[in-house]
């Protein structure tokens, strides 16, 4: 009896410790993902704030000239 109740114990810890296993990787997927996301974001974000400041200097020179 002793014997049947530790194999069923074992195999119950088991299924908890590879479902438990299955959904921390599937967190770390999603959570690089969305770092992955938010970084192509922030370099979007980046570029328009580049092209702002590419096109205020061309309008600042073209004033600057003027006067």
């Amino acid at each position: 009896m002793k014997q049947n109740s530790n194999k069923f114990l074992i195999s119950f810890i088991s299924a908890i410790l590879v479902g438990l296993s299955t959904w921390v990787l599937v967190q770390v997927v999603e959570l690089r993902t969305t770092q992955g996301m938010i970084m192509q974001e922030l370099m979007n974000i980046d570029k328009q704030m580049g092209r702002i400041y590419a096109h205020m200097d061309r309008l600042m020179s073209k004033w600057v000239d003027q006067y």
